[in-house]
């Protein structure tokens, strides 16, 4: 659209090595997250918290964190979606957070957890031996 959002899916076939369009997210967006859990996608963005459902080619709307807007990583962490900093604000003055969030994928709930020590955004994150590690590229 001019300013980098999408909702435009494409799968990969690795077997007939082919790309096919599937649907496309409720929302367009820019800077979000994706994971996979119990196969099914989940994204987190700026503009929408989203899950896909393969089987039926289907997105369905999940409830959105209550904290940052984009920038931030997303990891599954003890069965849980987990997102993990991000910045607020408009572009000319955001700020990074420490705020980290969870999302219960049982009772559709998001919850908070301790913030980190050194807020973070466009970072990656990764989930080694049931310890969260968030690191700045």
């Amino acid at each position: 659209d001019g300013n980098g959002r999408l909702n435009i899916v494409e799968c990969y076939d690795p077997k007939e090595d082919r790309w096919e369009f599937k649907a496309n997210m409720t929302n367009k967006d820019i800077s979000f997250g994706a994971i996979n859990f119990e196969n099914k996608i989940y994204v987190v963005g700026k503009y929408t918290s989203e899950v896909y459902i393969p089987q039926e080619n289907r997105w369905n709307k999940i409830p959105s964190p209550n904290v940052s807007e984009r920038g931030r990583s997303l990891v599954v962490f003890q069965d849980k979606l987990v997102v993990i900093g991000g910045r607020i604000g408009d572009i000319k003055e955001s700020k990074s957070v420490p705020t980290v969030q969870y999302y219960d994928f049982a009772s559709r709930v998001w919850k908070t957890a301790k913030d980190m020590n050194v807020p973070r955004s466009y970072h990656a994150a990764a989930v080694i031996s049931y310890q969260l590690y968030p690191f700045n590229l």
